[in-house]
């Protein structure tokens, strides 16, 4: 992994830090209410807005997720690489490797292919 990747990773660490920080002020519980949904409904609720209603701070974040993996495409770097960056800062820790593995889903590589979680 070269510096820039570096850098990428501890950005990368730093805002899962964060989303287990507002997970554990929140005790477990979350903010959004459980719900059974349809695809359709499940498409207004996310036009709507409603993760972001019910989950600002949350969804934000997890947004910066993506967004990093989003930049290490733009800025060249591999599937391999990619999970070289997961690896390194998810650890041993499975929520964090969920977490970048959902947020990354749908990311188009170099190479054509796409992150399929």
């Amino acid at each position: 992994m070269d510096e820039q990747a570096k850098r990428l990773a501890l950005a990368l660490g730093t805002i899962l830090d964060a989303i287990e920080r507002v997970e554990a002020c929140r005790g477990g519980r979350s903010t959004v209410p459980l719900k059974v949904m349809t695809l359709g409904e499940l498409a207004v609720h996310c036009k709507r807005g409603d993760p972001f209603v019910w989950d600002p701070l949350g969804q934000s974040l997890r947004l910066g997720v993506k967004h990093l993996g989003e930049v290490l495409v733009r800025n060249g770097y591999d599937q391999g690489v990619m999970i070289e960056v997961a690896e390194h800062v998810a650890g041993n820790n499975g929520t964090r490797a969920d977490i970048i593995d959902k947020w990354w889903d749908g990311i188009k590589l170099a190479d054509g292919s796409t992150w399929a979680a």
